[in-house]
C-alpha cells in the first residue's frame, strides 16, 4: 500500500500510460500455456512481460528501489543475488517438474490477483472449494465489487507498462483469466487472445495434482480422492464450457484457438500463425532466439506423475461432463 501511495507521490505519470491492443495467452492449467508464452516472450523486442518478481512487487517505487540495490549488489560479488538464487531453489523446489519457478522467470500475472483476494489460486491453500465459489469467477462478481477490481489491475499493467518505457505490446498468460474474459474486454476492448485447449484427460488430472500437492502438507487429512477434489476438478470442467460460451461472443480478431497437440507438434508454425492471424512481424532476432530455445527443449522430460483413478475419477465421468468438448476438438473419448 505504501509503494503504491508512493507511485502516485513521485510517478503519476503511469496514470496516463496507455494499455494498447494487449495479447494474453489462456487456456485450463496444464494446457501448454506456460510453454507458449516461453516461446513467445524470446521475442522481446516487441513483447513486454513479468516475471515473478514484478507480479509480486508490482509498483514503480519497489521497482527502482530493486534495480538500485542490484546496482549496489554488483560491488559487493552479488552477494544479494547468490542469496535469493538459494532462497528461490530451497521456496520453489516442490514445483520442480510441473511448473517451473524462479523470480527472474516469465510468469502469470496471478501473485497480483493473490493479493487481492480474487482468485482460484487461493484453492492451493484452501481446499473447501464449496466454500469459496465466487473465486471461480471474476465475470459473475457484482459489478461494482468488479470495476474496482479491474481498475486494481489496469494499475499493474500500466505501471509495468511505465517501467519499459510504453513502447513494447504487453504479452500476458494467466489460466484463471478464463473467469475474467468478459471483465477484461469491458476494460480493454481491443485486447486479444491465444486460446490453448488439450484433451481433457490430460488437462484434469495434472490440474489435480499440481494444485492438491500443497493440500498434503498444509490440509493432511483431505483424502486424494476426497470431495474437495472432485469439486477442484469441476473447476477445470467449468472452465472447458466457460470458454465455449464466450467464443460465441468473441470476434474472430479477438480470439485465436490452438490445441495442445498443434502446438507440440510444431511450435513454429503455431507462432506464424498467430502472428498472421493479429498482423504482427515476425522481427529480426526471435526466429533464432527461438530455434535455440526449442532446440533446449528437445531434450525435455516431464517427470510429473499421476493418474485419474488416484483422484477417484474415470474417464465415462469426464467424458459425459464435457461431451461437447470432445466433440468440438475431435477429442478420442
Amino acid at each position: 500500500t505504501c509503494s503504491r501511495a508512493a507511485d502516485h507521490l513521485l510517478f503519476r505519470r503511469f496514470l496516463k500510460q496507455k494499455v494498447e491492443a494487449p495479447i494474453f495467452i489462456i487456456g485450463n492449467p496444464r494446457s501448454g500455456t506456460t510453454f507458449f508464452h516461453s516461446l513467445l516472450c524470446l521475442d522481446d523486442a516487441r513483447f513486454r512481460y513479468m516475471t515473478l518478481w514484478q507480479t509480486i512487487f508490482s509498483t514503480v517505487f519497489l521497482d527502482r528501489i530493486i534495480r538500485i540495490l542490484s546496482l549496489v549488489d554488483r560491488c559487493i560479488f552479488r552477494v544479494m543475488e547468490r542469496t535469493i538464487k538459494a532462497f528461490e531453489r530451497w521456496v520453489f523446489q516442490g514445483w520442480d517438474g510441473i511448473h517451473s519457478i524462479g523470480f527472474q522467470r516469465p510468469e502469470e500475472c496471478e501473485a497480483s490477483w493473490c493479493l487481492a483476494c480474487c482468485t482460484p489460486s487461493i484453492y492451493i491453500l484452501c481446499p473447501w472449494i464449496s466454500e469459496l465459489e465466487e473465486l471461480k469467477y471474476l465475470d459473475r462478481l457484482p459489478d461494482s465489487r468488479r470495476k474496482i477490481l479491474m481498475r486494481y489491475y489496469r494499475r499493474i499493467l500500466q505501471r509495468q507498462l511505465y517501467i519499459d518505457g510504453g513502447h513494447r505490446t504487453l504479452l500476458g498468460k494467466n489460466v484463471f483469466h478464463t473467469g475474467r474474459v468478459r471483465s477484461l474486454v469491458a476494460e480493454f476492448p481491443d485486447i486479444r487472445f491465444v486460446h490453448l485447449v488439450r484433451h481433457p484427460y490430460e488437462v484434469i488430472p495434472s490440474f489435480l495434482s499440481m494444485f492438491t500437492k500443497p493440500w498434503r502438507s498444509h490440509s493432511p487429512d483431505v483424502p486424494v480422492d476426497s470431495s474437495e477434489t472432485r469439486a477442484m476438478a469441476e473447476v477445470g470442467i467449468d472452465y472447458y464450457l466457460y470458454m465455449e460460451q464466450l467464443k460465441v461472443e468473441l470476434p474472430p480478431e479477438q480470439l485465436y484457438t490452438l490445441t495442445y497437440d498443434e502446438l507440440i507438434a510444431d511450435p513454429g508454425a503455431c507462432i506464424e500463425r498467430v502472428y498472421d492471424h493479429y498482423g504482427l512481424e515476425i522481427t529480426e532476432d526471435f526466429p533464432q532466439s527461438l530455434c535455440n530455445k526449442l532446440e533446449q527443449e528437445r531434450s525435455y522430460k516431464s517427470s510429473h506423475g499421476y493418474s485419474m483413478e488416484q483422484f477417484g475419477l474415470t474417464r465415462e465421468w469426464i467424458y459425459e461432463r464435457l461431451k461437447p468438448i470432445f466433440e468440438t476438438y475431435d477429442f478420442k473419448p
